[in-house]
Protein backbone atom coordinates (compact mmCIF):
# COMPACT_ATOMS: atom_id res chain seq x y z
CA UNK A 1 0.00 0.00 0.00
CA UNK A 2 1.25 3.51 -1.36
CA UNK A 3 1.72 5.70 2.08
CA UNK A 4 -0.21 8.90 2.29
CA UNK A 5 3.00 10.89 2.86
CA UNK A 6 6.52 10.52 3.06
CA UNK A 7 8.33 8.22 4.69
CA UNK A 8 11.56 9.28 6.39
CA UNK A 9 14.26 8.25 8.29
CA UNK A 10 13.69 8.53 12.04
CA UNK A 11 16.70 6.58 13.00
CA UNK A 12 20.14 4.91 12.02
CA UNK A 13 21.82 2.26 14.19
CA UNK A 14 25.02 0.81 13.81
CA UNK A 15 26.69 -1.85 15.85
CA UNK A 16 30.26 -2.07 15.45
CA UNK A 17 30.32 -5.13 17.50
CA UNK A 18 27.89 -7.83 16.64
CA UNK A 19 25.56 -8.72 18.76
CA UNK A 20 26.36 -5.88 21.36
CA UNK A 21 25.04 -2.42 22.07
CA UNK A 22 23.80 -0.23 19.00
CA UNK A 23 25.61 3.54 18.04
CA UNK A 24 22.74 5.76 17.05
CA UNK A 25 23.68 8.28 13.89
CA UNK A 26 22.37 11.16 12.31
CA UNK A 27 24.34 10.65 9.34
CA UNK A 28 26.41 7.67 7.83
CA UNK A 29 28.08 6.80 4.56
CA UNK A 30 26.25 3.40 3.36
CA UNK A 31 28.33 1.21 0.96
CA UNK A 32 27.53 -2.28 -0.92
CA UNK A 33 28.86 -3.91 2.78
CA UNK A 34 26.84 -2.16 4.44
CA UNK A 35 27.35 1.30 6.44
CA UNK A 36 30.92 2.16 7.64
CA UNK A 37 31.97 0.70 11.02
CA UNK A 38 28.91 -1.22 11.24
CA UNK A 39 29.62 -4.74 12.52
CA UNK A 40 33.22 -4.78 11.79
CA UNK A 41 33.72 -6.68 15.14
CA UNK A 42 32.61 -10.16 16.04
CA UNK A 43 33.42 -12.34 19.35
CA UNK A 44 34.60 -15.79 18.15
CA UNK A 45 34.58 -18.40 20.96
CA UNK A 46 37.09 -21.37 21.55
CA UNK A 47 35.26 -23.54 18.64
CA UNK A 48 35.95 -20.97 16.35
CA UNK A 49 32.13 -19.93 16.32
CA UNK A 50 30.67 -16.18 16.51
CA UNK A 51 28.85 -15.23 19.96
CA UNK A 52 25.70 -13.53 20.23
CA UNK A 53 22.85 -12.71 22.56
CA UNK A 54 21.37 -16.01 21.47
CA UNK A 55 23.78 -17.69 23.82
CA UNK A 56 25.06 -15.08 25.36
CA UNK A 57 22.36 -12.27 26.53
CA UNK A 58 24.59 -10.67 28.78
CA UNK A 59 26.13 -9.33 25.37
CA UNK A 60 23.16 -6.58 25.29
CA UNK A 61 24.44 -5.34 28.41
CA UNK A 62 27.88 -4.29 26.06
CA UNK A 63 27.55 -0.54 25.69
CA UNK A 64 29.60 0.62 22.01
CA UNK A 65 30.30 4.69 22.05
CA UNK A 66 32.49 6.15 19.07
CA UNK A 67 35.60 7.98 19.73
CA UNK A 68 36.63 10.43 16.86
CA UNK A 69 40.17 11.91 17.13
CA UNK A 70 41.04 9.87 20.20
CA UNK A 71 44.07 10.23 22.19
CA UNK A 72 45.92 7.90 23.42
CA UNK A 73 49.20 6.79 24.29
CA UNK A 74 51.04 8.53 21.93
CA UNK A 75 48.37 7.95 19.13
CA UNK A 76 45.53 10.44 17.82
CA UNK A 77 42.64 8.60 15.48
CA UNK A 78 39.05 7.44 15.75
CA UNK A 79 38.07 4.00 18.43
CA UNK A 80 35.30 2.53 19.56
CA UNK A 81 34.87 2.31 23.83
CA UNK A 82 32.89 -0.82 25.11
CA UNK A 83 31.64 -0.54 28.60
CA UNK A 84 30.03 -3.40 30.76
CA UNK A 85 26.51 -2.08 31.97
CA UNK A 86 26.89 -4.66 34.87
CA UNK A 87 29.48 -3.54 37.53
CA UNK A 88 30.33 -6.78 38.08
CA UNK A 89 31.23 -7.83 34.75
CA UNK A 90 34.53 -6.70 32.90
CA UNK A 91 36.71 -4.25 34.53
CA UNK A 92 35.87 -0.61 33.38
CA UNK A 93 35.84 0.23 29.35
CA UNK A 94 37.74 -0.77 26.85
CA UNK A 95 38.87 1.15 23.94
CA UNK A 96 39.55 -0.35 20.42
CA UNK A 97 41.31 1.34 17.43
CA UNK A 98 38.90 1.48 14.50
CA UNK A 99 41.20 2.49 11.63
CA UNK A 100 41.88 0.18 9.03
CA UNK A 101 45.68 1.17 8.66
CA UNK A 102 46.22 0.59 12.15
CA UNK A 103 45.31 -2.97 12.21
CA UNK A 104 47.18 -4.03 8.92
CA UNK A 105 50.38 -2.34 10.59
CA UNK A 106 50.12 -4.05 13.75
CA UNK A 107 52.84 -6.74 13.66
CA UNK A 108 50.76 -8.79 17.11
CA UNK A 109 47.78 -9.06 15.02
CA UNK A 110 47.15 -12.50 13.18
CA UNK A 111 44.94 -13.81 10.41
CA UNK A 112 42.12 -15.90 11.09
CA UNK A 113 38.62 -17.19 10.40
CA UNK A 114 35.15 -17.29 12.40
CA UNK A 115 32.30 -19.02 11.82
CA UNK A 116 28.81 -17.54 10.95
CA UNK A 117 25.69 -19.17 10.18
CA UNK A 118 27.78 -21.54 8.47
CA UNK A 119 30.17 -19.21 6.74
CA UNK A 120 33.88 -19.13 6.88
CA UNK A 121 34.62 -15.79 7.71
CA UNK A 122 38.34 -13.96 7.26
CA UNK A 123 39.69 -11.31 9.86
CA UNK A 124 42.15 -10.23 12.01
CA UNK A 125 42.24 -11.54 15.74
CA UNK A 126 43.12 -8.44 17.48
CA UNK A 127 45.09 -9.83 20.60
CA UNK A 128 45.00 -10.97 24.28
CA UNK A 129 44.55 -7.68 25.72
CA UNK A 130 41.34 -7.36 24.15
CA UNK A 131 40.64 -11.07 24.53
CA UNK A 132 41.37 -10.85 28.32
CA UNK A 133 38.49 -7.99 28.33
CA UNK A 134 35.76 -9.65 26.77
CA UNK A 135 37.04 -12.97 28.59
CA UNK A 136 35.98 -11.75 31.69
CA UNK A 137 32.67 -9.50 30.68
CA UNK A 138 31.35 -13.05 29.18
CA UNK A 139 32.62 -15.86 31.63
CA UNK A 140 34.35 -17.53 29.38
CA UNK A 141 37.54 -17.59 26.95
CA UNK A 142 36.79 -15.71 23.29
CA UNK A 143 39.22 -13.24 20.94
CA UNK A 144 37.84 -10.25 19.64
CA UNK A 145 38.33 -10.13 15.44
CA UNK A 146 38.13 -7.61 13.38
CA UNK A 147 36.74 -7.52 9.77
CA UNK A 148 39.74 -5.82 7.31
CA UNK A 149 39.54 -4.38 3.65
CA UNK A 150 42.24 -7.13 2.36
CA UNK A 151 40.21 -9.68 3.50
CA UNK A 152 36.56 -9.75 2.47
CA UNK A 153 33.76 -11.80 3.70
CA UNK A 154 31.87 -12.94 0.41
CA UNK A 155 28.84 -14.60 0.38
CA UNK A 156 26.30 -16.38 -1.80
CA UNK A 157 22.52 -14.58 -1.46
CA UNK A 158 20.28 -16.02 -3.44
CA UNK A 159 17.52 -13.37 -2.86
CA UNK A 160 20.24 -10.72 -3.86
CA UNK A 161 20.96 -12.95 -6.94
CA UNK A 162 24.49 -14.05 -6.50
CA UNK A 163 27.26 -13.01 -4.15
CA UNK A 164 27.61 -10.15 -2.35
CA UNK A 165 30.03 -8.83 -0.12
CA UNK A 166 29.07 -8.44 3.49
CA UNK A 167 30.54 -7.05 7.37
CA UNK A 168 30.34 -9.46 10.19
CA UNK A 169 26.14 -9.29 9.36
CA UNK A 170 24.11 -12.50 9.49
CA UNK A 171 23.52 -11.95 5.95
CA UNK A 172 22.61 -9.01 4.14
CA UNK A 173 24.40 -5.24 4.31
CA UNK A 174 21.25 -3.54 5.91
CA UNK A 175 18.07 -4.18 8.02
CA UNK A 176 14.85 -1.97 7.51
CA UNK A 177 12.29 -1.84 9.93
CA UNK A 178 9.15 0.94 10.00
CA UNK A 179 8.34 2.30 13.58
CA UNK A 180 4.84 1.28 13.01
CA UNK A 181 5.53 -2.03 13.02
CA UNK A 182 7.28 -1.42 16.61
CA UNK A 183 4.44 0.38 17.50
CA UNK A 184 2.00 -2.64 16.78
CA UNK A 185 4.38 -5.03 18.13
CA UNK A 186 4.21 -2.70 21.56
CA UNK A 187 0.95 -3.50 21.57
CA UNK A 188 0.59 -7.60 20.72
CA UNK A 189 3.16 -7.38 24.07
CA UNK A 190 1.02 -5.56 26.04
CA UNK A 191 -0.75 -8.29 27.80
CA UNK A 192 2.30 -9.64 29.12
CA UNK A 193 3.78 -6.46 30.68
CA UNK A 194 6.17 -6.07 28.13
CA UNK A 195 7.24 -3.08 25.69
CA UNK A 196 8.20 -3.32 21.91
CA UNK A 197 11.29 -1.12 20.66
CA UNK A 198 13.17 -0.84 17.82
CA UNK A 199 16.48 -1.97 19.98
CA UNK A 200 14.94 -5.67 19.95
CA UNK A 201 15.34 -6.16 16.24
CA UNK A 202 18.68 -4.41 15.58
CA UNK A 203 17.58 -2.64 12.12
CA UNK A 204 20.02 -0.53 10.63
CA UNK A 205 17.38 2.45 9.68
CA UNK A 206 13.60 2.80 11.26
CA UNK A 207 11.55 4.59 8.50
CA UNK A 208 8.53 6.57 9.63
CA UNK A 209 5.40 8.18 8.04
CA UNK A 210 1.46 7.54 7.54
CA UNK A 211 1.89 3.80 7.29
CA UNK A 212 0.39 0.58 8.22
CA UNK A 213 2.70 -1.65 10.25
CA UNK A 214 4.80 -3.88 8.28
CA UNK A 215 4.72 -1.34 5.21
CA UNK A 216 8.06 -2.64 4.74
CA UNK A 217 6.99 -5.65 3.57
CA UNK A 218 6.04 -4.40 0.45
CA UNK A 219 9.54 -2.98 -0.44
CA UNK A 220 10.41 -6.12 -1.41
CA UNK A 221 11.52 -6.71 -4.86
CA UNK A 222 11.84 -2.83 -5.06
CA UNK A 223 14.24 -0.27 -5.50
CA UNK A 224 14.56 3.14 -3.81
CA UNK A 225 16.92 5.82 -2.87
CA UNK A 226 17.29 7.13 0.54
CA UNK A 227 19.88 10.05 0.82
CA UNK A 228 22.94 9.45 -1.82
CA UNK A 229 22.50 5.75 -1.74
CA UNK A 230 20.37 3.43 -3.94
CA UNK A 231 18.96 0.43 -2.15
CA UNK A 232 17.23 -2.73 -3.03
CA UNK A 233 15.12 -4.81 -0.54
CA UNK A 234 15.37 -8.44 -1.21
CA UNK A 235 14.20 -10.90 1.94
CA UNK A 236 12.00 -10.54 4.62
CA UNK A 237 13.99 -11.12 8.39
CA UNK A 238 13.17 -14.05 9.64
CA UNK A 239 13.97 -13.61 13.77
CA UNK A 240 14.96 -15.94 16.49
CA UNK A 241 15.60 -16.01 20.08
CA UNK A 242 17.40 -12.65 20.35
CA UNK A 243 14.15 -10.60 20.76
CA UNK A 244 13.30 -11.86 23.64
CA UNK A 245 16.64 -10.65 25.56
CA UNK A 246 15.69 -7.61 27.77
CA UNK A 247 18.16 -5.33 27.00
CA UNK A 248 17.83 -3.25 30.36
CA UNK A 249 18.72 -6.92 32.57
CA UNK A 250 20.69 -8.65 30.07
CA UNK A 251 18.74 -11.35 30.60
CA UNK A 252 16.27 -13.73 28.67
CA UNK A 253 12.76 -13.37 29.06
CA UNK A 254 11.11 -16.26 31.09
CA UNK A 255 9.12 -18.47 28.70
CA UNK A 256 9.85 -16.48 25.51
CA UNK A 257 6.56 -14.07 24.97
CA UNK A 258 8.03 -12.17 22.25
CA UNK A 259 8.62 -14.89 20.21
CA UNK A 260 5.42 -16.35 21.27
CA UNK A 261 4.05 -13.07 20.07
CA UNK A 262 5.46 -13.66 16.54
CA UNK A 263 4.66 -16.52 16.22
CA UNK A 264 0.99 -15.55 16.23
CA UNK A 265 1.08 -12.78 14.19
CA UNK A 266 4.21 -12.55 12.05
CA UNK A 267 4.58 -16.05 10.19
CA UNK A 268 4.00 -15.11 6.63
CA UNK A 269 3.19 -17.67 4.17
CA UNK A 270 4.54 -15.92 1.40
CA UNK A 271 8.22 -15.72 3.11
CA UNK A 272 7.99 -19.30 4.26
CA UNK A 273 9.02 -21.20 7.77
CA UNK A 274 9.50 -18.85 10.16
CA UNK A 275 8.52 -15.72 12.22
CA UNK A 276 9.75 -11.85 9.74
CA UNK A 277 9.93 -8.58 11.25
CA UNK A 278 11.93 -6.26 9.09
CA UNK A 279 13.56 -6.29 5.65
CA UNK A 280 16.90 -7.04 4.22
CA UNK A 281 18.35 -4.55 1.66
CA UNK A 282 21.58 -4.85 -0.59
CA UNK A 283 23.22 -1.47 -1.48
CA UNK A 284 23.37 -1.26 -5.20
CA UNK A 285 24.85 2.51 -5.06
CA UNK A 286 26.82 4.09 -1.97
CA UNK A 287 26.08 7.46 -0.59
CA UNK A 288 25.50 9.51 2.31
CA UNK A 289 22.20 8.54 4.30
CA UNK A 290 20.71 11.16 7.40
CA UNK A 291 17.94 10.96 9.48
CA UNK A 292 15.15 12.94 7.35
CA UNK A 293 15.93 11.60 4.50
CA UNK A 294 13.42 10.51 2.41
CA UNK A 295 12.87 7.30 0.88
CA UNK A 296 12.26 7.52 -2.50
CA UNK A 297 10.72 4.42 -4.80
CA UNK A 298 12.34 3.92 -8.31
CA UNK A 299 10.20 1.12 -9.81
Amino acid sequence: MKPKQAVTICALNLYPLKSAGRVMAWTQQLTPIGFEKDRIFVLKDRNGKFMSQRSHPQMGHIETTFLRNHFSHGWTGDAVSFRAKDPLQGNGSLIVKIDDAEVLEHSSFTDTTVTIHGDSCPGVDLGDEYAKWFSEVLGEPCRLIRQVSRMPRVREATAAGGNIEVSFADGYPVLIMSLASVLQISEWLKPFGLSGSARMFRPNIVIQGDTNPFFEDDLIGKTFKLGGAKLKAVKACSRCSVVDVDLETGKRNSGSPVMGVLAEHRQVERFGKGVFVGVNCIVLESGKVSVRDELILLD
